[in-house]
């Protein structure tokens, strides 16, 4: 921990397992826990001795932090209005992300003055680790039952291999049905488990740029063609699962990619009214509707885990629609995102 003046905060900073910047309303940085100075330290640089000082703007995307914090510090004019912790996410200097929530540090009296900044890795698994555990928990106790029930009958029909051919069928039914029970009480805990997994995951605020910088990366990783990216004129704010988005469209491209062939993409974000579109674009023809509502009902797997998704069930948490159109000689595939 760097020096500090006051120890109450320093040991709060100091509890904290994620990075944790204490700051003032303009940015300046009062106080910090060791993890944040690693977590913002350039990979290819030494770790700076403290952050005291400096301007949290350096190093967290400053449109989207003066937007948390002006968030935080707006009067509260009605006793339901209460203060939340905003929450965005941004991308370290090694291009991973990670989740930032701002938190009020509520002054005696006066306005408020300064905020507590926390920050952990996007590391959507990790963070589900309760729930996996009440997942083996259920299926366990779930299957010990059935499987008795099952040794029984084997067991019994081993021992007694001349028994009567009804009582065999007895028992023949006995193992069907207690198979089927098992069937249908994982199938039920896997989707049980799936939707609670995929609502542990909280749209996150992210700069277009970066979301863009995230898909080109995830891109680049699944398909041997060049992956360029159009940021936007103007800085733009979506309101995001940047995983389960930044994945719907690694499948979208790799099935345009087998549908048309292309050699290269380009990814691009731009204002459409009230919305932002959020194009995949490449040369040739537009896809039919009909292919594409296709795609929305196959299934999406989320890397190592045990849970899949379908396309429409993103574009639906995300109030997002899809369609395919042209301009010139290219063709796009256009999610439309209602922005931060």
């Amino acid at each position: 921990m760097s020096r500090v003046r006051d120890p109450v905060v320093a040991a709060l900073l100091t509890a904290f397992e994620e990075g944790a910047l204490l700051c003032d309303l303009s940015g300046t940085i009062r106080q910090h826990n060791r993890r944040a100075v690693h977590l913002l330290a350039s990979p290819r640089a030494e770790p700076p001795a403290t952050l005291i000082g400096q301007s949290a703007y350096a190093w967290l995307d400053e449109h989207l932090l003066r937007h948390a914090l002006a968030e935080v510090a707006r009067p509260r004019t009605h006793p339901d209005d209460q203060v939340e912790p905003a929450l965005f996410a941004v991308a370290a200097p090694d291009g991973a992300l990670f989740r930032v929530k701002v938190f009020p540090v509520e002054a005696q009296e006066g306005p408020l003055r300064q905020v507590i900044l926390t920050m952990a890795p996007l590391a959507h698994w990790e963070q589900t680790e309760s729930l996996e555990g009440q997942f083996l928990q259920e299926v366990i106790e779930g299957q010990r039952g059935p499987l008795a029930s099952i040794r029984a009958a084997i067991e019994t029909m081993v021992s007694y291999p001349g028994m009567d051919e009804a009582v065999a069928a007895q028992f023949q039914g006995i193992i069907l049905e207690q198979t089927e029970v098992l069937s249908t009480h994982l199938s039920t805990s896997l989707e049980a488990y799936a939707e609670s997994f995929k609502a542990a995951w909280p749209l996150e605020t992210m700069s277009g740029a970066t979301f863009l910088g995230t898909v080109q990366r995830h891109l680049a990783e699944r398909l041997e063609v060049p992956v360029d990216v159009e940021p936007p004129a103007k800085p733009i704010r979506l309101r995001i699962d940047s995983f389960a988005l930044t994945h719907a469209v690694g499948f979208i491209a790799q099935l345009t990619r087998n549908a048309t062939h292309c050699e290269a993409f380009l990814c691009r974000l731009r204002p459409v009214e009230a919305f932002v579109a959020l194009d995949l674009v490449w040369e040739g023809t537009p896809l039919r509707l009909a292919r594409l509502k296709n795609w929305e009902t196959q299934p999406i797997e989320l890397e190592d885990t045990v849970v899949s998704t379908t396309l429409r069930e993103i574009l639906t948490r995300h109030r997002a629609e899809m369609w395919s159109s042209a301009d010139d000689a290219h063709a796009y595939v256009r999610l439309l995102l209602v922005p931060s």
